[in-house]
């Protein structure tokens, strides 16, 4: 006799009820909504139906930024530890670029302003791999976008660098806003000075050419 079946967005809620952090269980919503198995209203709406379900303040969130596009642990970093929190603008995840050699779809678009920001999971990228970015870059440059690049400990530690970085390139091409520290101790992000922070303004227009 078969085991009985469950449907995937059950599957993936008694996945995330023994995962061992809320890491690895937006892990697990991002792989179901990411391959296409599940959506995330799909997901929200069998949560709803269970009486107990851990962290459900947290998941309702996520799944928002799930739906949205921010499908790796990296992105959910970037929306909840760099651009809210600083209050940066909104930007358009997985963004789908049009290039010569095919579709390219961009982490992080913030597509009035022409700046994106790129997320890299590991340290260090086979050669390949690092010349497939370069060339998206050079590419994205050629369409006036300017390309930020950030990893894991600039999401970390250095979040608030991070936002700094990203709001000082998006008010040089025209963000009328302004970024704000967050509640992480000792946040460098401060009033605009009219300038980009130190060590980043000048990668930054040269990436927009």
């Amino acid at each position: 006799m078969l085991p009985p079946c469950t449907r995937v967005e059950d599957t993936v809620l008694d996945l995330i009820q023994v995962a061992p952090t809320f890491d690895d269980a937006y892990a697990w919503i991002c792989r179901a909504i990411g391959r296409r198995r599940m959506t995330a209203d799909r997901i929200r709406q069998a949560m709803d139906a269970r009486k107990k379900m851990r962290w459900r303040r947290e998941l309702t969130l996520a799944l928002a930024d799930a739906g949205e596009g921010a499908l790796s642990l990296l992105e959910y970093r970037y929306v909840h530890r760099v651009e809210r929190p600083h209050g940066l603008p909104t930007a358009r995840r997985q963004a789908r670029i049009r290039q010569r050699t095919g579709n390219s779809y961009l982490d992080n678009l913030y597509e009035e302003y022409g700046v994106c920001s790129e997320l890299d999971g590991t340290a260090a990228h086979p050669a390949d791999e690092q010349w497939r970015d370069k060339r998206r870059d050079n590419a994205n440059a050629v369409r006036g976008i300017v390309t930020l690049r950030f990893g894991l400990a600039d999401l970390g530690d250095r979040r608030c660098e991070t936002a700094a970085a990203v709001a000082a390139v998006l008010r040089l091409r025209g963000w009328p806003g302004t970024a704000h520290p967050c509640s992480h101790p000792g946040c460098c992000v401060t009033k605009p000075t009219g300038g980009a922070p130190r060590g980043w303004g000048l990668g930054a227009r040269r990436a927009g050419g």
